[in-house]
This record gives structure tokens, C-alpha cells and sequence, in this order.
């Protein structure tokens, strides 16, 4: 008896620190306009960076060029920052739907998934890489940068894109509920918009 009351108060507090690890989204910059300059740097950024997916880029950042200022590091900032939103977006989809019991037990892909995806972009490796982030983009000259910075937003992105893929390859055999979700189809791009404009930030 009072091992199980030990065990339930230890899955209390580990489903409620979970949670809490991606208690709350980080900001994007607000939309506005942008001149043509921003547009054209924008264009720029993601035509040189992305082999594929170079106008899902530009449609994705366009809202928000006007903050870039011709910085790429802050480019890669955002695009960063939307595909952790939309991470944790679809966590709490995800949770919503076993929650509702929609969906087989934790023990199952689907669990597996919501695991990978807290992984991907909850936590410590998740703030570090924001704030590294920010410090890149503090400047538009490269040689002000740190290159520890950069190499901590790209282990950081490595490792969420091993992840996420993770979890696409646990629903490729499955007619999953998941894959329904309003932002779960939007990840995957969004992760691929934000990789290659983060690996091309200069330092």
C-alpha cells in the first residue's frame, strides 16, 4: 500500500513536471508589412538556404521581415521559435487526444510520440539554444559572434530533427489520430525552414 501510494505520487509529480517543461510558448516577433528590402532580404535567405522548400520558407517568415533588419541570425531565430511553437502546439494536442482517450495508452507509438516531442524542443537544451539565439542575433556582424553559440543551437536542432523524425517514422505504419492534428503537419516543415537557415548563420 504504501509502496503505491509511493509510485502514484512519484508519476503525480513526473506528469506535472513534464508538462511544465513546455508550460509556455516563446514569443515570435509581431507581424507587420514588409518593404521590399525585407522581402528581398528575406527572399534571399531562403532561396540560398533551402534546396526545397524555399517559398514555404519565404510565405512562413514574410510576417515577420521587417524585424530581421538583414540580420540572418535573427532570421534564424524566428524560424526557430515557430517550429517550437508548433511543437508544443501539437504536444498539447497530443496530450488532448489521450486525455479523451482517443487514442491507445502511453504505452503505445503515440506515446512514444509525445515523448520525442518533448525531447525535441522542452527543457534545458531547448532554453540554451533560445538564448543562443539571441545572442547571435544581437548582431548582424558575424565576427562578433561566438562560435560556442552557434554550436549550441545546432546540437540543439540536430537533436530535435532526430526526434521529430523519430516520431514520423513510429506513425509511418500507423492510421494514427495523430496525423490528424490541427499543427502536427506543419512541424516537419517548419523544422525543415528552420535547420538549414540555422547550420548557414555565420560567425
Amino acid at each position: 500500500m504504501v509502496v503505491a501510494a509511493f509510485l502514484l505520487l512519484m508519476l503525480t509529480i513526473t506528469v506535472g513536471f513534464n508538462a511544465s517543461l513546455c508550460a509556455a510558448a516563446p514569443a515570435v516577433p509581431g507581424k507587420a508589412p514588409a518593404s521590399a528590402a525585407a522581402a528581398a532580404f528575406l527572399r534571399t535567405i531562403c532561396n540560398d538556404t533551402l534546396k526545397t522548400n524555399a517559398q514555404s520558407c519565404y510565405d512562413e517568415l514574410l510576417p515577420y521581415a521587417e524585424s530581421f533588419k538583414g540580420n540572418d541570425a535573427k532570421v534564424a531565430e524566428v524560424a526557430a521559435t515557430i517550429f517550437i511553437t508548433k511543437v508544443w502546439a501539437t504536444l498539447e494536442e497530443m496530450r488532448g487526444v489521450n486525455a479523451k482517450e482517443m487514442d491507445p495508452s502511453l504505452d503505445g507509438e503515440e506515446g512514444g510520440c509525445i515523448q520525442d516531442y518533448e525531447v525535441a524542443a522542452c527543457g534545458k537544451d531547448t532554453d540554451l539554444a533560445l538564448q543562443s539565439l539571441s545572442l547571435l542575433s544581437y548582431t548582424a556582424v558575424a565576427k562578433e559572434r561566438f562560435p560556442d553559440d552557434l554550436r549550441i543551437v545546432n546540437n540543439w536542432m540536430e537533436k530535435a530533427e532526430i526526434y521529430v523524425n523519430q516520431c514520423e517514422m513510429h506513425l509511418a505504419h500507423e492510421d494514427s489520430y495523430y496525423t490528424k492534428l490541427p499543427h502536427y503537419n506543419s512541424v516537419v516543415l517548419s523544422m525543415k525552414i528552420a535547420s538549414p537557415i540555422i547550420k548557414a548563420i555565420k560567425t
